[in-house]
C-alpha cells in the first residue's frame, strides 16, 4: 500500500480549507479560563490567512446586557507593533481547535494589543433572527430630527443623531475596532467635510480602490470566503466606491457571520456582501489599519445585530440607482452614474455625500458658482417627484446636496407606509459666477380697488453688480369678493416658504403620503419671484384644503377642542397666488395692504 506524503508547506496552505469543510467545533464560555492560549486568523497583505497568537487574560461577564466578552493579549503578526488593526473585526479565535470567537473591541492609543473577543456563542444567535424587515418600517433614530419647516424653506440637512464614537482626549474607553472605510473617486475635501459624520458611525476613512467586477451577467460571483477572510458591505458602487472592510467569523453552506459587533445595529438590513483584498497594514498611533478594497459583490448582509453581522451568500441586495448629469455653459457634459445602499437612514446620507463629490469633482464646490437642478425621484408605485431648484454662492454645492437628500429623505423616512425609490435622476446646469438678485420694491398702481377690477404690480429686483430690473403681475379681484381687504407679499420662493410656514404652521403638515408628494412636487423654487394674496378673515385647514365662508355655527364646531386634532385655525386664508421665472436666485420679501372698497350698482 503506497502512502502519499503531504509536503508540511502544502498542508499548512490547505488548512483553513480543510477546517471550513468540517463542521466547526465551538468552546463555550464556561470553559474558557485564563492563561489559556490559542490562535486567531485574519489576513495582513492579499488574501492569505495567517494566524497570530492569543492568550486569555479573562472574561468580563455581562459587559453588555447579557453578553460577555473576552479579554486576551494578541501576539505575532507584527501585533506588537502595530497594536489590535482596523480591520480585524471578526478575525475568528480558536483554543484547542474549537472556535472561541471574535476579535472585535480594543482601546484606541493602547500600547499593547490587547483586544475583546465577542464570544461564538452570542454571535450565532443573530443567524436565526428574522433577515426581513417589518411590514412598517421602524421609526429611524434621525426621522425625529425631520422638520418641514426646514424642507420647504430649503434649510434641511439629514441628520443621522449617531454620536461620534471616537473619545475625547484622555479617556480611556474600550470600543468596537473601527471597520476601515475603502473611499475611491471621491474629493479629500469631501471626505473631509463628512469626516465627522463617518467617525460616528464607528469607520476609519481611507483612500482605497473600487471594488472592481461587483456582479457578472449571470449575477453574483462566487467567492470562497472562510474563517479569517476580508470582506466589503457595500454602500455605493459604480462611478464611486465606498465598502466598509471587516473580517469573517464563521461560514456555514451560505451563512457568514462577521464582525463581532455591529455595523449599525440596524437590525434587519439588505446591503451588498463582496469580498475584499488587503495591500497593506498601516500603522497608526490612535490605531493602526488595513489598507483595502472591496471585490466582487459575493452576499448580502441581511442582520445588524449587537453581537455581529450575518450575511447570506448568493443573496442579491437592491440599490438605488442614481444618475447625475452636469452640464456647463459652454454645453460641454459630464455624467456620473453610481447605486447606494438602500436604507432609510443612510441612503439619503449616501446621495448628499456623492452628490457634493460630482461637484467638486468638476471643480465648481468652492468656486463662486450657479447650480440649476431639475430632476425626478421615481417610486415604485407612485408618481415621481420632481426636484427644481436654483443655488448660488460658494455653498452652493452643498446646499443643492441637502436639498435633493431631503428629499428623499422625506419620502423614506414618511409615518403613512413604505416608499420604494426606484431611482434618482438629477440634471445639473453650472455656471461659474454667482447669479442673485434682491428684491427692493413693489409699486401698485392703487390702493384701493372694488370687486372686479384690476391691480397692476410692479415688482423690482436688483441682480448681483447689474441694473434693476421689473416684472409685472396684474391682478382681477372677483366680482364676489367678500373681504373688506386683501394683503400681498411678494419675494423669493424661500422668504415666500418661511413666512406660509410661520402662518399655518402644522397645517401644512402631510396627513397621508399623497399629500407628501403634493407637498414635494410643490415646493417653491428659488429662482422664482411670487406673489401671493390673503384675506385677513379666520379660515379653517382641515385635512390639507381651507374652509372659508363658513356659517358660524359650523365654524365653531370644526374649530372646537373636541375637533381640534383634525382642523387648525388660520388667521389668513391664501387667496391668489402667481409666479414668473428668473434667472437669478432672488432673495427679499415685500408686503402690502389694499382696501377693498364696496361694489358699485
Amino acid at each position: 500500500m503506497k502512502r502519499f506524503l503531504i509536503p508540511v508547506s502544502l498542508f499548512l496552505l490547505l488548512l483553513p480549507t480543510l477546517l471550513l469543510a468540517a463542521d466547526t467545533d465551538i468552546m463555550p464560555i464556561s470553559e474558557i479560563k485564563e492563561g489559556m492560549t490559542g490562535v486567531g486568523r485574519t489576513v495582513f497583505k492579499g488574501n492569505k490567512i495567517e494566524e497570530f497568537q492569543v492568550e486569555i487574560l479573562g472574561v468580563l461577564h455581562n459587559y453588555m446586557p447579557q453578553q460577555n466578552l473576552i479579554l486576551a493579549m494578541l501576539k505575532g503578526g507584527n501585533l506588537e507593533e502595530t497594536g489590535v488593526i482596523a480591520g480585524m473585526s471578526g478575525s475568528p479565535v480558536f483554543i484547542n481547535g474549537k472556535m472561541i470567537g471574535a476579535v472585535a473591541y480594543s482601546w484606541p492609543f493602547a500600547k499593547t494589543p490587547i483586544a475583546g473577543i465577542t464570544p461564538i456563542e452570542s454571535m450565532l444567535k443573530t443567524q436565526v433572527m428574522p433577515t426581513e424587515p417589518p411590514s412598517a418600517p421602524p421609526l429611524e433614530v434621525a426621522s425625529g430630527d425631520f422638520n418641514f419647516e426646514k424642507l420647504i424653506t430649503n434649510h434641511f440637512q439629514p441628520t443621522t443623531a449617531i454620536q461620534s464614537a471616537t473619545p475625547g482626549f484622555g479617556k480611556v474607553q474600550l470600543l468596537p475596532i473601527a471597520s476601515p472605510l475603502s473611499i475611491s473617486g471621491f474629493d479629500q475635501r469631501i471626505i473631509d467635510r463628512f469626516a465627522s459624520i463617518f467617525a460616528g458611525f464607528g469607520w476609519q476613512v481611507m483612500q482605497g480602490g473600487a471594488a472592481t467586477g461587483s456582479i457578472d451577467a449571470d449575477g453574483l460571483k462566487d467567492a470562497d470566503l472562510q474563517p479569517g477572510s476580508p470582506l466589503s458591505v457595500q454602500l455605493i458602487t459604480g462611478d464611486f466606491d465606498i465598502g466598509a472592510i471587516g473580517t469573517v467569523t464563521y461560514r456555514d453552506a451560505d451563512k457568514v457571520l462577521a464582525f463581532g459587533h455591529p455595523f449599525f445595529n440596524l437590525g434587519p438590513t439588505n446591503f451588498p456582501l463582496a469580498t475584499a483584498k488587503i495591500y497593506a497594514v498601516v500603522p497608526n498611533l490612535y490605531s493602526s489599519f488595513k489598507l483595502g478594497a472591496g471585490g466582487p459583490i459575493v452576499g448580502s448582509i441581511r442582520q445588524d445585530q449587537q453581537a455581529a453581522v450575518f450575511g447570506v451568500m448568493g443573496s442579491k441586495s437592491p440599490m438605488i440607482p442614481v444618475t447625475i448629469n452636469l452640464k456647463d455653459e459652454h454645453s460641454s457634459t459630464r455624467s456620473f452614474h453610481f447605486q447606494v445602499a438602500k436604507h432609510n437612514l443612510l441612503s439619503p446620507v449616501l446621495i448628499d455625500f456623492a452628490f457634493q463629490n460630482s461637484i467638486l469633482v468638476t471643480q465648481l464646490g468652492y468656486s463662486e458658482s450657479t447650480l440649476k437642478i431639475h430632476g425626478q425621484v421615481h417610486l415604485k408605485d407612485g408618481s415621481p417627484v420632481q426636484i427644481n431648484n436654483i443655488f448660488s454662492g460658494s455653498g452652493s454645492f452643498a446646499n443643492a446636496s441637502q436639498y435633493i437628500a431631503s428629499i428623499v429623505y422625506a419620502l423614506m423616512i414618511n409615518d403613512f407606509k413604505p416608499v420604494e425609490v426606484k431611482d434618482v435622476e438629477i440634471d445639473v446646469d453650472t455656471a461659474m459666477k454667482r447669479k442673485e438678485a434682491e428684491l427692493t420694491e413693489v409699486w401698485l398702481d392703487k390702493d384701493e380697488v372694488r370687486p372686479g377690477e384690476d391691480i397692476k404690480l410692479q415688482a423690482v429686483y436688483r441682480p448681483l453688480q447689474g441694473e434693476s430690473k421689473r416684472e409685472e403681475f396684474h391682478v382681477q379681484i372677483p366680482n364676489d369678493f367678500p373681504y373688506k381687504q386683501i394683503t400681498f407679499v411678494a419675494g423669493g420662493g424661500q422668504e415666500i416658504s418661511r413666512m406660509e410656514f410661520a402662518q399655518y404652521g402644522k397645517a401644512i403638515q402631510p396627513e397621508n403620503l399623497d399629500q407628501l408628494i403634493n407637498l414635494l412636487n410643490g415646493l417653491r423654487s428659488n429662482d422664482r419671484i411670487y406673489v401671493k394674496a390673503y384675506s385677513n378673515d379666520p379660515s379653517l385647514f382641515v385635512k390639507g384644503h381651507f374652509l372659508y365662508s363658513l356659517p358660524s355655527s359650523i365654524f365653531s364646531t370644526l374649530s372646537s377642542s373636541q375637533t381640534i386634532g383634525s382642523s387648525q385655525r388660520v388667521n389668513r386664508l391664501a387667496l391668489f397666488e402667481d409666479n414668473h421665472q428668473l434667472d437669478y436666485f432672488l432673495t427679499g420679501v415685500k408686503s402690502f395692504t389694499v382696501k377693498v372698497l364696496p361694489k358699485q350698482d
